[in-house]
């Protein structure tokens, strides 16, 4: 049901800035053809239907406002976790359903008195609005079905980052005057060239292609700039699709929660994690100005589209010229929403320093050991704990304990590492209620090893499991013989193990296989020894601690 949520937040989000983009539309056509008018007969206003088409043409002009005033609120209090997010989810939902039900009717009015397949497109937007209203009332029609803490929450900010409140606000201002004016400068540029001007769903599929491709270059700028730095690319998501290294080898997934998501990402590690800071500032640099170049080309083909074979898709290219320019300025500028730091503000910080440095410098040497034969046993501990001091709550702090966490273990420091699984479990009580599904293994792994806390361990397991962990690699399959060696399930933890160990085999050699092989050998050794205490004693039959 998370998961729903999820989606559904994105899904009230994206039709509020389709409906304002309506509404905006509206508002421009109501400017242009205000002035002067001739007196019209008024002989049909006072009958029944005309009083009725009367305000309906009222409401159809109202209908983009409040659609996005609606489900813009439900986006924002699902987000942030309010306790009306309930209540506006459902308003929204509601309102998605009063319009989908006469948009459906019209469509299939249309197909019966129209050629077939004609007006396809606005059907299929009809049913998606439908769709989404009704799985809303799903999601969110149980009391409570939102609570505090659904979502992650936002860190406080930190001085020095750069950023602020009013730049955050800022930019989503400048995004959405920058959409209009460009917007209305390419309509009034097209009309004068007499170009088409297209209608309906299919200028929604158009937007949402010139997004997604905006997107996929300028995290390839991103991942271009750092292989030519000596980086090495681990991961590439852009909206829904997402390509990540799992235990040495490219895996897919499609995530549908992230379906309407705009964003993407390119994780690159670098191969010394002493590189020079230009060589970030490059690597970071480079998103934007990918940004720029769609913008440009977008521009370029949109301009020369009149009396072309292509001119009938001027306005894709003109949304790629539109979402090239707004991505380039707005990366550029140092905000951080939600939480996430934008280019401009990372570089900021890489030419000036602040707390984002150390988290860095931590970050960056946890992701070298994957490609090189840094151990976690190697880490640079006075990093983490300065950059703790910052980042001391949210996902930040979280994955710094765990790096703290493998840092301990893979020095035999086992009380070391037990005191800093439990500040980890403190964090996710605290401010991060939504730990991702990849993360639960080594909270599995290390409650029953380091705590041979079985309960706890179970607990982390059924959480998992709620999230259906995509991909069941070594991590997997350590945790699982972990849990059942607490549990005293010994011949399965065995079984379990020996899946385990025949992954851990077949990994490259880089530190951080290393440190899953080593792990692999402690927990080998904990289980044969239960193994053996069993077998001697059959009546006493305990996990023997690590």
């Amino acid at each position: 049901m998370l998961k729903l949520r999820k989606l559904l937040s994105a899904c009230f989000g994206f039709f509020s800035l389709i409906f304002a983009m309506a509404a905006v539309s509206i508002a421009s056509l109501l400017l242009h053809s205000a002035g002067p008018r001739t007196a019209q007969p008024a002989a049909h206003i006072g009958t029944a239907a005309g009083i009725a088409l009367y305000i309906l043409a009222r409401v159809f002009v109202a209908a983009p406002f409040v659609l996005s005033a609606l489900n813009g609120m439900a986006w924002f209090a699902i987000v942030r976790a309010r306790a009306s997010a309930r209540a506006w989810a459902l308003a929204a939902s509601t309102a998605l359903i009063v319009v989908a039900l006469p948009l459906c009717a019209v469509a299939a009015m249309q197909y019966l008195h129209a050629t077939p397949g004609s007006h396809a497109s606005n059907a299929v937007f009809a049913v998606i609005l439908l769709a989404t209203g009704v799985l809303g009332f799903v999601a969110f029609g149980r009391r409570l079905a939102v609570a505090h803490g659904a979502m992650s929450v936002k860190p406080a900010r930190l001085a020095g980052d750069g950023t602020s409140g009013l730049g955050d606000k800022l930019t989503w201002l400048v995004a959405s005057i920058g959409y209009y004016l460009c917007q209305q400068v390419w309509l009034h540029w097209a009309e004068h060239r007499g170009l088409y001007i297209p209608r309906g769903a299919g200028v929604w599929i158009a937007l949402v292609a010139a997004i997604f491709i905006a997107t996929t270059v300028h995290e390839l700028g991103h991942a271009g700039a750092g292989l030519a730095v000596g980086m090495k690319l681990r991961a590439f998501i852009v909206g829904p699709f997402q390509w990540r290294i799992r235990d040495g080898r490219w895996k897919f997934q499609f995530q549908p929660a992230q379906l309407l998501a705009a964003g993407g990402a390119a994780g690159l590690a670098p191969t010394d994690p002493n590189q020079s800071k230009w060589c970030e500032v490059v690597m970071v640099a480079a998103g934007p100005l990918g940004s720029l170049l769609v913008a440009g080309f977008g521009m370029v083909v949109a301009l020369a589209a009149p009396g072309s074979s292509y001119a009938r898709a001027w306005e894709f290219f003109a949304f790629l010229a539109t979402f090239g320019l707004i991505s380039f300025v707005s990366n550029l500028m140092p905000v951080a929403p939600n939480s996430l730091y934008s280019d401009g503000a990372r570089i900021y910080q890489l030419l000036f320093g602040g707390c984002w440095a150390d988290l860095r410098r931590a970050f960056a040497t946890a992701s070298s050991a994957s490609v090189t034969s840094t151990r976690p046993r190697d880490y640079d501990l006075a990093p983490i704990r300065r950059a703790l001091v910052s980042f001391a709550q949210g996902r930040q702090a979280l994955l710094l304990r765990l790096q703290a966490i493998a840092h301990f273990f893979d020095n035999g420091n086992f009380a070391q590492a037990a005191a800093e699984l439990r500040e980890a479990e403190s964090i996710c009580e605290a401010s991060v209620p939504d730990v991702p599904a990849e993360l639960c293994p080594a909270f599995v792994f290390h409650s029953a090893f380091l705590c041979h806390d079985a309960a706890a361990a179970r607990r982390w397991w059924k959480l998992m499991e709620s999230k259906k962990l995509a991909f069941r690699g070594v991590d997997y399959w350590l945790a699982r013989s972990a849990l059942l060696w607490i549990e005293n399930r010994l011949d399965e933890a065995d079984r379990a193990w020996e899946k385990a160990s025949a992954i851990a085999e077949k990994l490259p050699s880089a530190g951080v296989y290393e440190y899953d092989r080593y792990r692999c050998f402690r927990l080998g050794l904990a289980l044969q020894h239960s193994l053996a205490w069993n077998r001697v004693n059959p009546a006493i039959a305990v996990a023997v601690p690590a």
